[in-house]
């Protein structure tokens, strides 16, 4: 557990009931000094944002008779800025063993003006380590996410656990039916140390077991404007002004907080999966979907419909659901999985109707942006819809759309040492996200400007390679059929999983050092050897054998088994007949490559090293 103090640190082990509570009964022009206190200097800018310092004296945060008022104003006397209003309270909280801290917020919000976060969220750190070591746990009332339309009203919710300034680990999360976003509510965080409940008016929102803090954190509330590094939270039309006669004061109402010792509670099982929708083309498609939930916590996948099949769908604790879509001889259609009472949206284009992506060809940048995917249609009446994954890093906004257009996504700012990947779909064509990190160089022969760095540092991190000794990573070098069953079988298994002990092939020995990666490769059906009997083990990788053994891999099918694929040939060079070609189809499809050039695939050519690590992240470790 982190080591360090935070004012008064309240353990729950040594208290019961109620350790807080202010219900804001006595107006006046601050908040109660012995409960509560502020950032000032230059921890008291958030964003485009400065807090007021009304604990100082220069500044208010006013209780009126409906409550604390939680508060933007445009104007900043004391600079170009928004002033805005935060309270900590002066205790910090610490769950014990068998106990949790409940935080509960009565808020009301007064309206809805584009691009203000109003945060409900526990907060601490060690004196001096804050951007690199901090426990937080968050509910980000993002009024962009709460405005009508749009699919309904969404609460930004995220955590970090003993780790730096930056993205974290949140996700966006729908409110229950009938949502009055401007009622009042009780927000309400429960966090023991393994595991976080995040509920609205006693409603169950998300369960999260991983990155739980453990150290102290006092109780907060803010009221700020992020600026456009937080593209999902921002609006450009929303400014500060530079005299009081042209302020606005945004004010979300606080009519109480109260923190409470618990026992530990029973287990709440929450379901997240890795992203709220996808398209398929009209060809259908086989599909993966992620699901996160508690170790004791099991659960099983429905469909909607009946040309969504479910190949593999229940479980307990982490895992998955394949699905296959059938093909579409009619028009646009829907669907819907639900897992664990979570709903997952599935829009198949229409028969006929085939599309092509296409958008920057370069890492995105760790600061992240707005970025545009192009979208072209087999013809101008064919509808498209356009989602992305993971919703914690890609926000996609545009569609649906008729023919050509443009999509927008916006990635949020990575400060974390490690790239991030995801994908736009639309109408089943993927586009890959990479976006950069901030990662230390960890081979002497892949520099942070190489092409394939981002690629190689994923799986160095993952474990899925240590490259080839001395230090270095041989990006150049070719890719043998050996190297590529462990890395296969690294990425999708670890290095804990059984295997056969007979030799499958001739070649590959029971001493072989690849002996276990190449039989698990052949168990599951991603391979059957080069011929009848043999392996090949030290034969390069070409493009076209490579395109076949990521595809399998990437959807769970056997060598032997057919998948879905369009049957108008993507390159000049991969023609219908061609041994490869179901694969070469697919594999651009889901975004894994552009080919070569422009026009052609390059199917005999050999797989380097570095080709191998961008085909191996793109297909498996993308969500």
């Amino acid at each position: 557990m982190t080591k360090y103090m935070l004012a008064a640190v309240f353990a729950a082990a040594a208290q019961a009931g109620v350790v807080f509570q202010d219900n804001f009964s006595t107006p006046g022009t601050t908040l109660d000094l012995s409960k509560w206190t502020t950032e000032t200097g230059a921890a008291s800018y958030f964003g485009r944002t400065q807090l007021e310092p009304w604990t100082t004296g220069g500044g208010q945060f006013v209780v009126g008779v409906e409550g604390a008022e939680l508060a933007l104003n445009t104007y900043n006397p004391a600079g170009f800025s928004f002033y805005g209003t935060h309270g900590k309270t002066v205790n910090a909280f610490q769950p014990a063993a068998n106990t949790a801290i409940r935080f509960t917020t009565r808020l009301r919000i007064t309206s809805l003006e584009p691009g203000i976060v109003y945060g409900i969220y526990l907060y601490g750190c060690a004196p001096g380590l804050c951007a690199t070591q901090h426990d937080e746990i968050d509910i980000e009332l993002v009024t962009n996410a709460l405005q009508p339309g749009g699919g309904g009203p969404r609460v930004q919710l995220n955590r970090y656990a003993n780790e730096g300034l930056g993205a974290g680990h949140g996700s966006m999360v729908a409110l229950p039916a009938g949502f009055d976003p401007l009622a009042m509510h009780d927000w309400t965080i429960v966090w023991s140390l393994t595991r976080i409940d995040y509920l609205v008016d006693g409603v169950l929102l998300a369960s999260v077991f991983d990155y739980v803090p453990q150290g102290p954190m006092q109780a907060n509330e803010n009221a700020w404007a992020p600026d456009a590094a937080w593209a999902a939270a921002y609006s450009a039309a929303l400014q500060p002004v530079t005299s009081a006669a042209e302020n606005q004061r945004f004010v979300a109402l606080l009519r109480g907080v109260t923190v409470e010792e618990i026992a530990f509670p029973a287990a709440v099982c929450g379901y997240q999966l890795s992203g709220v929708s996808t398209t398929v083309a009209a060809t259908g498609d086989i599909r993966k979907v992620s699901v996160s939930t508690g170790s004791g916590c099991g659960w099983q996948a429905s469909s909607s419909a009946a040309w969504v099949g479910i190949i593999s769908g229940a479980g307990t604790g982490n895992g998955a659901v394949r699905f296959r879509a059938d093909a579409n001889g009619g028009g646009l259609r829907t669907a819907k999985l639900t897992v664990g009472g979570v709903d997952y949206a599935i829009t198949q284009a229409a028969g006929g109707c085939s599309f092509n992506v296409s958008g920057p060809e370069v890492t995105l940048p760790a600061s992240g942006g707005t970025f545009p995917v192009a979208v072209t249609a087999s013809n101008s009446a064919c509808q498209w819809m356009a989602a992305g994954a993971p919703a914690s890093l890609v926000v996609v906004n545009g569609g649906p759309g008729n023919g050509g257009g443009t999509v927008s996504y916006s990635l949020a700012a990575n400060s974390s040492g490690s790239p991030r990947l995801g994908y736009v779909t639309v109408g089943g064509q993927y586009w890959q996200v990479v976006q950069k990190g901030q990662p230390p160089q960890v081979f002497s022969d892949v520099p942070p400007g190489y092409l394939f760095f981002d690629a190689i540092t994923l799986l160095q991190q993952n474990g899925i390679s240590a490259g080839c000794g001395g230090g270095q990573y041989c990006p150049d070098a070719p890719m043998t059929r050996r190297e590529m069953a462990a890395f296969l079988i690294r990425t999708l298994m670890g290095e804990s999983f059984s295997y056969p002990g007979e030799p499958y092939f001739t070649d590959v020995g029971a001493g072989d050092g690849y002996f276990r990666y190449i039989q698990k490769l052949r168990e599951i059906g991603v391979t059957n050897g080069c011929t009848a009997a043999r392996y090949c083990p030290d034969d390069t990788v070409t493009r076209g054998q490579m395109a076949a053994f990521v595809v399998r891999a990437r959807l769970g099918v056997t060598y032997a088994e057919p998948f879905p694929y369009q049957g108008s040939p993507l390159f000049d060079d991969v023609a219908a007949g061609h041994v490869f070609f179901s694969y070469v189809q697919k594999l651009k499809e889901l975004g894994i490559t552009n080919g070569c050039t422009a026009l052609t695939y390059c199917v005999n050519d050999p797989t380097t090293r570095g080709q191998m690590a961008v085909f191996v992240t793109r297909s498996l470790l993308a969500p």
